[in-house]
């Protein structure tokens, strides 16, 4: 009886020892490979830097922390974090951990920034795709007119790599998902058009008119169950005229699903954009009647009995069973912002009347 358990005992200390070996084996490896990556990063226009790199041994599973990291690239993107480790296990030899702690921000062009706190993660070596999870993910520079920033809570993401195989191959794909969305409107008066003022008017009625808008919008319930995949097709470079096989997607992006729901609305869009940000997306909307009398019923006094929107309100009041329950239409994309406002409030109340 005792020989049969103590040969057991040596089978699983072989077998942990070994699995701790193969594991610092990789960790020597990962090592070595990101030690070089800022060379390789070099040729393709990216620069990486780290203030301070360390090993940390462990049995159960090895890391290797970089403190304040820094990735900069071409049409200004850059990453900056304050501490983030990748770490091996035993256990889990097909994959990689990612655990940042501190601010981490992404900046994805000229306007577009994310900002997270810690950010977890994993990356699988066979496939190449990474997954990451935060509590909550801040993006600004949104081109949505009177938004200034959305807070995306309970955010994962998935990001897939490319094929290397052509123009207008993928270059990458992202998949998004928030349980909720907390947009924060612009405090002051904004320059992109409006709902109701006329290019004409004073400036003290053109802020007056905002100050409506941003108080409609504050009305709206806050945005749940985001899902957004987006791909990134390869295209030229427009400097030189040659395909571009290490960029982020000079092409078009297309967008294969986003959807969200916004109290009894739910919204479901596809299309597709160039790589400046033009483009149309066709959605489908449901449950307009219900949205619809939910913005009449969270309506301030003040509101309904403002001469710019009583008529408004009225209207919609007295013939909301006239608004389609369900909608298809396209939404503009321009350069610089999402034309929804005006195209939204026209739709509707052209239903009204």
């Amino acid at each position: 009886m005792r020989k049969p358990l103590f040969f057991a005992v040596i089978s699983v200390t072989i077998l942990l020892l070994a699995s701790i070996g193969a594991d610092s084996w990789r960790l020597v490896r990962l090592d070595r490979q990101l030690v070089a990556l800022p060379s390789q990063l070099s040729s393709e226009g990216w620069h990486l830097a780290w203030q301070e790199r360390r090993v940390v041994w462990r049995p159960w599973g090895s890391r290797i922390v970089f403190t304040r990291p820094l990735l900069t690239g071409p049409q200004n993107r850059l990453w900056a974090g304050l501490q983030i480790s990748i770490a091996t296990s035993p256990f889990r030899p097909l994959s990689l951990s990612l655990d940042a702690e501190g601010t981490q921000i992404f900046r994805l062009g000229d306007r577009l920034t994310l900002t997270t706190g810690a950010l977890k993660g994993r990356f699988s070596t066979s496939t190449r795709t990474t997954t990451l999870s935060s509590g909550t993910v801040t993006v600004t520079g949104l081109p949505i007119e009177g938004v200034e920033a959305l807070s995306l809570q309970r955010f994962t993401a998935r990001l897939i790599p490319g094929s290397q195989n052509g123009q207008d191959s993928p270059a990458w794909a992202v998949a998004l998902r928030a349980e909720t969305v907390l947009p924060q409107f612009t405090q002051g008066p904004s320059d992109p058009v409006r709902v109701t003022p006329d290019a004409s008017m004073p400036d003290t009625m053109r802020a007056s008119s905002d100050n409506r808008l941003r108080t409609l919008l504050a009305l709206l319930p806050p945005p749940r169950n985001l899902h957004l995949i987006v791909t990134a097709l390869k295209g030229d470079d427009h400097e030189s005229g040659a395909q571009s096989t290490h960029d982020m997607g000079n092409g078009r992006y297309l967008i294969q699903a986003a959807s969200f729901e916004l109290g009894p609305l739910s919204c479901m869009a596809r299309g597709n954009l160039s790589h400046d940000g033009e483009g149309t997306l066709w959605a489908h909307l449901s449950g307009l009647q219900g949205f619809v009398r939910y913005g009449i019923a969270h309506a301030p006094e003040s509101l309904r009995a403002d001469p710019a929107y009583a008529g408004v309100f009225k209207a919609l009041d007295e013939q909301t069973a006239r608004i389609p329950d369900q909608l298809d239409l396209p939404f503009p994309v321009g350069r610089d912002d999402i034309l929804l406002q005006n195209h939204i409030f026209a739709i509707l109340t052209g239903h009204s009347r």
